[in-house]
């Protein structure tokens, strides 16, 4: 009967910040979103093992720009048209390309190959973490569309 009670866990993006800090609380196995054949050998060992998820807590992503630290403090002191975006977020090839390999790709796999076993669970949890700079709000006019 406690084997029922018990609830199994997944957090992307677990090396640092808010992820990092869910794991020291629930458990780490490094996984790295990027890497379908690790995904794949995680979906498999908790089917194996556990045989289901209960909670998937999407956390990994990466900057896809370089931050001007000293321009994104100014942000909240401004109105929304008076930000030079490009000033606060300088442009990079390579960093958008991780970016969208991590934040989009990797999150998409990890919940395709994890998403039938967390259909298992008697009450399972998605939940997707992003930092205020990915706010949608922060991009005046669709700027970002």
């Amino acid at each position: 009967m406690a084997e029922d009670t018990k609830r199994y866990a997944l957090v992307t993006g677990a090396n640092k910040g808010v992820g990092f800090g869910e794991v020291r609380q629930l458990a780490s196995n490094g996984l790295d979103v990027t890497n379908p054949a690790g995904i794949a050998s995680l979906a498999d060992f908790v089917k194996t093992q556990f045989g289901k998820f209960d909670i998937l807590v999407n956390n990994a992503g990466v900057a896809g720009s370089i931050l001007n630290l000293e321009a994104f403090r100014e942000v909240p002191n401004k109105k929304l048209e008076e930000i030079n975006w490009y000033e606060v977020s300088i442009p990079n090839y390579e960093l958008s390309e991780e970016c969208q390999k991590t934040n989009y790709y990797g999150t998409k796999r990890v919940t395709e190959a994890v998403f039938p076993l967390l259909e298992l669970s008697d009450s399972p949890r998605l939940v997707i973490v992003s930092s205020v700079v990915a706010k949608l709000l922060h991009f005046p006019d669709g700027w970002l569309m």
